[in-house]
């Protein structure tokens, strides 16, 4: 035999000895990874979710039923990967309640509850419908000023802009038609030095099916068939006495600016007559049904709302203060637009005089003024911010318009899904 295996077996020996001695040594035997004898928290169970499956465009709280741990900060909720808002937290004998606020998450996701210390987590599968669409009207060119806009009674979009007026379908597809050339509507009610310096002030539909304007320091109400080249003065009237109108159901147009409202009747000669006594710039007039049957004039002005019942020839009661701004949370803002849904409820978009941003808020019924989405106060990305103009379409669509400065191209048309309809809108469906 070799030296060299000689060797190596020698060292082969050694090594088995040490091996099998080394499986006589004692060892403590490893703590499990789970203690089946620990103490654990109760962990959540959900019950019931409300609206069920899914909350559509419009709803703004989510309720959530189920057994709960008893103090909301020992609860950690989601909605997708968005720590939820809690409207209302209560304990019950048999169940429990959560209330949340609407969150910035589109799409189906899961609501979760996490107990901590628990050893299983409450969730359930949920979608929320996206609560807006934006609308490209980049072509426009729209920059500095919100526009104006309309819907006829087929639900066609109408924008006018700086004596430009646009065509958008109800579903924002793009702009099938752009009227802004010479013979249409600037040399009718511009002179050829101001032809680019004049904004509309407001526009509707109204009597025909027809489109009636206002502009600004023009003291003109002016009318024409949307498809037509032929507008002309339907109506004109004094300083400071048009800017906003509306239509009734009988063709009378409501209008008014600084000096007060005045009613012009469809009969020739249209002469303006006083029947409100409202001092200061208004900022919208709008002619609203109630679900009383009874019709009222609604006027804002930058800090309250108004309204004077409609009497059967057309003159007005005495105006009744409905809101003001100057009161609660919203206390420095100024009201930009307003409008009015089918169930009463009064929906705004305010301005603050410190940061020139507008959003959507609606009086509730205890009469406070909230955001529309509470969540836009923390994340501001529920709805846009900026808004400008209120707009209801023929059903639970509201149309948010809003202005823009930079020279950036963005979004300034939003339709948004609600929970109503607007309420009835006289002017289009005469």
């Amino acid at each position: 035999m070799k030296r060299k295996d000689l060797r190596y077996i020698m060292f082969s020996v050694a090594l088995s000895s040490m091996v099998l001695l080394s499986g006589c040594n004692k060892y403590d035997t490893p703590p499990t990874i789970w203690n089946p004898g620990a103490s654990y928290a109760t962990g959540a169970s959900i019950a019931s979710v409300t609206p069920a499956n899914t909350a559509v465009a419009g709803v703004r709280e989510i309720t959530v039923l189920g057994k709960f741990a008893d103090s909301l900060n020992s609860n950690w909720i989601y909605i997708g990967s968005q720590t939820a808002m809690v409207k209302k937290f209560s304990k019950g004998a048999a169940i429990d309640t959560l209330v949340l606020y609407r969150p910035p998450v589109t799409g189906t996701v899961e609501i979760k509850i996490v107990v901590p210390n628990a050893d299983s987590i409450a969730k359930v599968p949920y979608t929320l419908e996206s609560p807006s669409t934006p609308f490209d009207i980049s072509g426009i060119n729209i920059t500095g000023t919100p526009c104006f806009m309309d819907l006829d009674k087929n639900g066609t979009i109408w924008i006018a802009y700086r004596g430009y007026i646009y065509r958008e379908s109800p579903d924002g597809l793009g702009l099938p038609a752009q009227y802004k050339d010479t013979s249409y509507l600037k040399p009718r009610i511009r002179n050829a030095a101001s032809a680019f310096s004049r904004d509309f002030a407001d526009m509707k539909f109204g009597p025909g099916g027809f489109m009636y304007a206002t502009f600004v320091s023009i003291n003109n109400i002016y009318c024409m068939h949307p498809d037509s080249a032929t507008p002309y003065v339907y109506a004109t009237l004094a300083a400071n006495q048009t800017q906003f109108f509306d239509f009734d159901d009988n063709g009378n147009i409501y209008t008014g600016k600084s000096a007060g409202i005045f009613l012009v009747r469809p009969a020739v000669p249209r002469t303006a007559t006083a029947v409100g006594d409202y001092s200061g710039q208004l900022v919208e007039v709008r002619v609203i049904k109630e679900a009383s049957g009874d019709k009222y004039v609604y006027v804002a002005t930058t800090s309250t709302l108004y309204k004077s019942k409609i009497n059967s020839d057309g003159t007005l009661q005495p105006k009744v203060t409905v809101t003001d701004v100057n009161v609660g949370g919203v206390a420095g803002n100024d009201i930009r637009s307003f409008n009015v849904d089918a169930a009463g409820n009064i929906y705004f978009s305010l301005r603050s005089s410190t940061t020139q941003v507008y959003s959507l808020y609606i009086r509730e019924s205890n009469g406070q003024i909230s955001p529309y989405y509470m969540d836009n106060i923390v994340r501001d990305n529920v709805l846009t911010s900026g808004i400008d103009r209120l707009i209801w379409g023929n059903d639970r669509s509201l149309y948010l318009n809003r202005a823009t400065t930079g020279l950036v191209a963005s979004t300034r048309l939003f339709k948004v899904g609600m929970l109503n309809n607007g309420a009835p809108y006289l002017g289009r469906g005469l």
